[in-house]
């Protein structure tokens, strides 16, 4: 039997089964609490994973992004969407013990860099920080003028390779440029241009 065709039931079962036998053996059943006890935490632990996973899916997917493009993208280098087709991104430089993602794409449209909020549901590039402003900057990803970006509120921290940006600026990014948002994060971005 191959791991493909083992559902996670069957091998909690089977791991339950396990511990059962190591524990009469080892004699009594007053240990087998505690193992049934981690096999609820574990059980418990496998859900959240699968929660979290469907969530993060669904992110992907409103971005126009699915898992097998992002596969494709990193086990054979040939960019979001198979060859030749791509969608730029931001790399989150920072060490922050915040739950940032790492990587956000920014596809073709506009996209808005904005504060974090729990009950936020709309589809943007969400940062948590004091520094960063409800609607902080604006991505454009435009196929006539490539990947630009400029402040969408007055006062906005925005500074790309070390030029500080105001409301009148709109700067075209460039792949590898540094980008500052507020005082905490540092992104560089993935601009892929086609080849065709």
């Amino acid at each position: 039997m191959t791991w493909g065709k083992v559902g996670r039931g069957y091998f909690l079962g089977r791991l339950e089964d396990v511990w059962k036998v190591s524990v009469w053996g080892a004699g009594g059943l007053g240990k087998w609490d505690g193992m049934a006890a981690a096999a609820a935490l574990l059980q418990d632990k496998l859900k959240k994973a699968d929660e979290s996973e469907l969530v993060l899916k669904k992110s992907f997917e409103n971005m126009g992004v699915s898992m097998q493009d992002m596969m494709a993208m990193i086990t054979q280098g040939t960019g979001f969407g198979g060859k030749g087709a791509s969608i730029c991104h931001f790399v989150n430089l920072c060490e922050d013990a915040h739950d940032d993602g790492l990587i956000y794409m920014i596809p073709p449209g506009t996209t808005k860099i904005k504060k974090y909020e729990d009950e936020d549901e709309e589809v943007c590039i969400k940062l948590d920080g004091d520094s960063i402003k409800p609607i902080h900057a604006i991505l454009e990803s435009l196929e006539s003028s490539g990947v630009t970006i400029h402040p969408a509120t007055e006062g906005a921290v925005l500074w790309v390779n070390g030029n500080a940006l105001s409301m009148k600026d709109k700067v075209k990014l460039e792949h590898g440029a540094r980008v500052i948002l507020g005082h905490d994060f540092v992104f560089r971005p993935g601009i892929q241009h086609d080849s065709t």
